[in-house]
């Protein structure tokens, strides 16, 4: 049988030609591009201007309220300790809300962090103002009842276990330290010896005198006080002998004009009363006359002129007997 002639192929045609196809170029939209990149641009500008206007309110704000916080402050500082606290929290609140009115909602956010650290200041100010000056009240009342323990100290003889219970108590309140304790102790004992000085210089000079010759007594007299009572003392028992001496001459003046009334009267042999001689006698004219020598004198002329009455009684009695 006859075949039928094919056609064998040793290999496979090639797909192609073996020049490289010319490059595919996409499509450019340039148009679109621009249009996104100036919104871009757009969006940065606004968030920009949005920031630089929240930082700006947020400045302003916090200027405004530190401006108000600070004048309540100095309000507060001189007013009622017991009623600052409670003002504070409130005026501030009051403070915050109005700076903060207007604020977009970042710059509100910002703003309220900043007042609460302003806020808390001016609180922890305030209140330690208040905590001092109350403390300072307490100490001033604390002296003001000393002085009127000191005062009464004569008339009061627990005066020293008052002001040492008032001394303990403001101690163990804080409303002086220790070392202010020990001062306020010292200088009220020392006012308590000074009291006393002061009280016998006036009514017993001689006895202050005898007592600041020992240390022991009034010895929370500082040195220079004990010394310028001392000082005082001698002044005053000087003044007291001049003042003496004077009141007595005075009472010898008289008691010598007496005196010669009397003995006139007796040499001529009047009578006197009992009373009157007694006034006379030794002894009286030793204790009025302080020289002893013209006590002396003095003595003599009245016995002298009563032993002269005697006689002339005698003689005058005698003679109205021979009549």
């Amino acid at each position: 049988m006859a075949m039928i002639p094919t056609i064998q192929r040793q290999q496979s045609l090639p797909s192609t030609t073996g020049v490289a196809p010319p490059p595919v170029v996409p499509g450019q939209n340039f148009g679109g591009k621009s249009l996104s990149n100036a919104f871009a641009q757009l969006g940065d500008i606004s968030e920009k201007l949005y920031l630089a206007e929240t930082a700006s309110q947020v400045g302003n704000a916090t200027t405004t309220a530190q401006i108000k916080l600070a004048a309540l402050k100095r309000e507060l500082d001189g007013g009622d300790p017991a009623t600052a606290v409670g003002t504070y929290e409130a005026r501030a609140e009051a403070i915050r809300e109005e700076a903060a009115r207007g604020l977009n909602p970042k710059a509100a956010e910002e703003f309220d962090k900043k007042y609460r650290i302003l806020s808390t200041a001016g609180q922890i100010h305030n209140s330690s103002t208040v905590t001092k000056k109350r403390y300072s009240e307490l100490k001033g009342a604390l002296i003001t009842n000393l002085n009127a323990l000191a005062k009464s100290a004569a008339e009061n003889p627990n005066a020293l276990v008052s002001a040492e219970d008032l001394i303990d108590k403001a101690l163990k309140t804080n409303v002086i330290t220790g070392l202010e304790a020990n001062k306020l102790l010292l200088k009220f004992k020392g006012g308590l010896d000074t009291a006393a000085a002061t009280q016998l210089l006036f009514l017993d000079p001689h006895k202050l005198k005898k007592l600041l010759k020992d240390s022991k007594n009034l010895s929370n007299l500082d040195p220079v006080e004990r010394a310028k009572f001392g000082e005082r003392a001698e002044v005053r028992i000087t003044k007291l002998n001049n003042a003496g001496k004077t009141a007595a001459r005075k009472v010898e003046r008289k008691f010598l004009s007496f005196a010669s009334d009397y003995i006139s009267a007796v040499r001529t042999g009047a009578d006197v009363s009992p009373e009157i001689s007694a006034r006379l006698s030794d002894e009286n004219i030793r204790k009025i006359i302080s020289d002893p020598d013209e006590a002396k004198v003095i003595i003599a002329k009245v016995r002298n002129a009563e032993t002269d009455g005697r006689d002339i009684a005698l003689i005058t009695g005698a003679s109205l007997k021979d009549q």
